[in-house]
């Protein structure tokens, strides 16, 4: 009787035994994950602006959350997979799960708008292309005009290497004024500068150099197929070049990355460009110009047919 009773206790305590067992491996279970992966491994986004990325986990239940990290914060930040662009440049965004890690590679270009007034509310203008009326509502801030004209500054194209292209239409601010319009030949390559003889006006470029990271390049583009261009100012000491565009542009042995892209549906794409951009590959305006120069000039490759339409070119503080 006493054997019976013993046997009975002692399998009543490992049913609870093995019942407490049971209930802590149904609480503490770990599901390690497999595999992360993101919905993208490589996105633009323009400065101020932002995108969202989606991590998928595999199993779809595994334990643990994940984390999201810029590799430059000065570049792009990101918070649960939305990212925001800070600066122009490109960093990498790092999603991680335990030991698992997937990566995007973000490209931040300029903030780009099809109907950008707010350029004719800076000043200190030194104006490279701009219709009349627009010129009149900016007047009384322009430091230098420096418009194509008949006696002091002119727009060349080299060799040949453009013919007129259609600017019929609103121009960049909407008035019904001509603007830039080419397509390129078949001469292999293609090219125009602006070139501005008056060294009065030249001079007075200088105060750009003394602060130019108040300044800005101001370009309006449009067309309807992802072309680059490169858009590069001079100064009696140097030059250098900007690509516009979804990629970069090779000139020579030289390639520059692409800056800011714009849109193909035919709109109005207003483009700031920070002054620093060209002034840290030496470009250098001085008050005591000996020689003329070209203030602007442009690259657009050779392809021939290529369309390049432009409008609304100056050099301001916003």
């Amino acid at each position: 009787m006493k054997t019976k009773q013993f046997l009975a206790v002692a399998f009543s305590a490992i049913m609870v035994l093995f019942t407490a067992c049971d209930k802590n491996t149904n609480e503490d279970v770990v599901i390690n994950p497999t595999n992360i992966i993101l919905s993208s491994n490589a996105v633009e986004v323009e400065v101020d602006a932002t995108t969202t990325l989606a991590a998928v986990v595999t199993p779809s239940n595994a334990t643990g959350t994940i984390t999201w990290a810029s590799e430059d914060a000065a570049i792009a930040t990101v918070a649960n997979g939305v990212i925001t662009g800070v600066a122009v440049g490109k960093t990498t965004i790092v999603a991680t799960i335990g030991s698992l890690s997937a990566q995007c590679e973000v490209t931040v270009v300029a903030s780009t708008s099809a109907t950008d007034t707010e350029a004719l509310n800076g000043s200190n203008y030194y104006v490279i292309t701009l219709d009349e009326n627009s010129f009149q509502t900016i007047a009384d801030k322009v430091v230098a005009d420096l418009r194509p004209n008949e006696n002091d500054a002119f727009l060349y194209i080299w060799e040949n290497t453009y013919e007129a292209g259609n600017s019929s239409g609103p121009n960049s601010f909407g008035e019904v004024e001509p603007w830039i319009s080419l397509s390129v030949t078949n001469v292999g390559w293609s090219g125009f500068g602006i070139n501005v003889k008056d060294l009065a006006k030249l001079n007075l470029m200088s105060a750009i150099s003394e602060n130019p990271e108040e300044y800005f390049l101001h370009i309006a583009i449009k067309g309807r197929t992802a072309t680059s261009h490169l858009f590069g100012l001079e100064s009696s000491r140097s030059k250098a070049g900007v690509a516009i565009g979804p990629n970069a542009f090779v000139d020579g042995g030289d390639t520059f990355p692409a800056f800011a892209n714009y849109s193909t549906d035919g709109e109005w794409n207003h483009i700031d460009i920070p002054m620093t951009e060209f002034t840290k590959n030496g470009v250098v305006y001085s008050n005591d110009n000996a020689v003329d120069f070209n203030v602007f000039y442009v690259l657009s490759g050779g392809t021939a047919g290529t369309a390049l339409d432009i409008d609304a070119i100056f050099i301001y503080k916003k």
